[in-house]
């Protein structure tokens, strides 16, 4: 179960009651860290880069992505490479439990396998780059040429300058291969050499005597962080020039780079993460329904415009209320169909426009990206508590019927009759081994039983009339009735817990593992700048890496 510290909940088993761990508070308040140890520096961390960074990487560093025509066979190479990465990254263990963020389940020491998916393309991506980095080489490369192309690239790959030692010994590597072979072969090999180097697959975090970064490793940190990528020319411009040491420093860049689109893939990753598509398929008959090939489609779809499409588009209108309760959002031609939106001025599943989406649609919860994926009141609940409000619920008790038609079937021959599935799940309520969980689960998934498993709007359920009324339970300042489902996401769009729940997932995000008590001052200073700003994501992100304690680092014990 995931560890959140200064979380606004504590459950005590699906036997008991939930029980605040903090008194309540008012909008914008945070609680107030007074264990000096939880103010610490992160600790100083050894990363692989994951395969997304380092196709960034070596495309940046081979300067495969500096305006000129790609290749015809790079991006073949590329997608075998990448394929071949992310296979060995499925393969390798991570603990689902602890490890949410695809960043953070990426291991600290690279295989067998992953080495070998390296060296086999090694040779061709350096062979290709030859044609792209210098005119001299053309020319045949002579000793000028090859010391500013090796110094070049190592600087692009390392993302630093080499030092005088490293480029000499490169160097010496290339005269040895010149003595048997074409010049240009040589350095073929020595480019082959960088690619493979630790420095390019690893992101090293070595603080100095004093426990700070230098430059050049804060804006590999800050670049990698925000755009799953090197650090872009003005950045490391910025690491040469000494501009990187302070959090003043650290803020400005990031809104440099949060302004422009570089920050896109990380942002999209991080949001498809944060809210994953589930084939979570509800009972009764939504089986059949989610499993026609037009649905999941649309669904999928769908999931789009909850994820990449709004972090990918208008970053100064990014904002939490936005998001939960706007209606603004993307659609291609079978969406525009399916939501009944008129003059999209899209013609296939391929094309994108935005639009205005009707009010019963606004949010991301009403859309059926979310309710394709998520179809029962189990299912959609437990998102909500967990995603966005970070009050997850213990699994159940060892011995518990968990198997809804099992306890409908009890149920209904305990009572003689037939009972609607509201009256189901209230009775379930009522069991004292169930009270603790449902009672803060069941009300909050109720308002949305209103849209079937193909995401559309129903009144009647298995017979019966669905009463969409529900309630929240169990938060910090959001708990309250609620008459339906736009009650319930207007509720949550503007809710303060969203707001601190969301900044604690970020958080997370650039911390490339969960919180833990050495976080607690910088959380809390997450959580506070991000209601201030009222749940703007933008603001989020800058007050999160620009925070003092990531100019240092901590050794950590192996």
């Amino acid at each position: 179960m995931r560890h959140l510290i200064l979380s606004a909940l504590v459950v005590t088993g699906c036997t008991g009651v939930a029980e605040l761990s903090t008194p309540p508070m008012g909008p914008g308040d945070e609680v107030e860290v007074l264990d000096p140890t939880a103010c610490a520096p992160p600790p100083a961390r050894l990363r692989r880069l994951t395969p997304l960074q380092l196709e960034a990487t070596l495309e940046a560093g081979l300067r495969v992505d500096d305006g000129q025509a790609r290749p015809a066979t790079w991006q073949p190479l590329r997608n075998r490479f990448n394929t071949t990465l992310g296979i060995i990254g499925a393969l390798q263990p991570t603990a689902p439990e602890t490890d949410v963020f695809s960043h953070e389940a990426n291991v600290e020491a690279a295989t067998p396998l992953f080495f070998a998916a390296m060296v086999s393309q090694s040779a061709t991506l350096s062979t290709q780059a030859l044609g792209r980095l210098d005119a001299c080489i053309a020319a045949g490369p002579d000793e000028a040429c090859v010391a500013r192309v090796v110094r070049e690239v190592g600087a692009r790959l390392f993302r630093r300058p080499l030092s005088d030692e490293a480029a000499s010994r490169y160097l010496e590597g290339f005269a040895t291969w010149a003595a048997t072979m074409p010049r240009r072969d040589a350095l073929a090999l020595t480019l082959r050499r960088l690619v493979l180097a630790p420095e390019t697959v690893f992101r090293f975090e070595v603080p100095g005597a004093d426990g700070r970064l230098d430059d050049y490793a804060l804006a590999e940190w800050l670049a990698y962080t925000l755009t799953d990528a090197p650090p872009s020319p003005a950045l490391t411009a910025a690491a040469a020039g000494g501009r990187l040491r302070t959090a003043d420093d650290l803020a400005r860049e990031a809104g440099a780079l949060l302004s422009s689109l570089r920050t896109a893939p990380a942002l999209e990753r991080f949001a498809s993460e944060w809210v994953p598509y589930e084939s979570a398929w509800d009972r009764r008959g939504n089986e059949r329904a989610t499993s026609k090939p037009q649905v999941r489609a649309r669904s999928e779809a769908a999931f789009r415009d909850l994820t990449s499409s709004f972090f990918a588009a208008e970053p100064e209108a990014r904002t939490v209320e936005a998001w939960l309760g706007g209606t603004a959002g993307w659609v291609n031609a079978d969406l525009a169909a399916w939501y009944g939106v008129a003059d999209a001025g899209v013609t296939s599943t391929s094309t994108w426009a935005r639009v205005e989406l009707p009010a019963e649609r606004r949010g991301a919860l009403l859309r059926p990206g979310f309710l394709v994926s998520r179809t029962g009141v189990t299912s959609r609940a437990l998102f909500i508590r967990d995603r966005l409000l970070c009050a997850p619920l213990p699994e159940p008790p060892v011995g518990v019927n968990t198997d809804l038609d099992e306890v409908t079937e009890s149920l209904e021959r305990m009572e003689r009759r037939q009972l609607s599935p509201r009256e189901v799940r209230e009775l379930h309520m009522r069991a004292p081994s169930c009270a603790g969980c449902h009672s803060m689960m069941d009300p909050l998934g109720f308002p949305l039983d209103t849209f079937d498993g193909e995401g559309l709007p129903r009144t009647m359920l298995d017979g019966f009339p669905i009463d969409p009324s529900g309630a929240i339970a169990g938060t910090v300042s959001s708990d309250g009735p609620v008459a339906n489902a736009g009650e319930l996401v207007d509720r949550l769009s503007r809710s303060v817990d969203v707001q601190r729940c969301v900044a604690t997932w970020a958080f997370d995000f650039v911390n490339a593992e969960h919180a833990a008590a050495a976080d607690a001052c910088a959380l809390s200073d997450a959580r506070r700048a991000f209601v201030a700003s009222g749940g703007d994501f933008k603001a989020l992100w800058q007050a999160v890496v620009s925070q003092p304690r990531w100019l240092e680092r901590r050794p950590e014990a192996p």
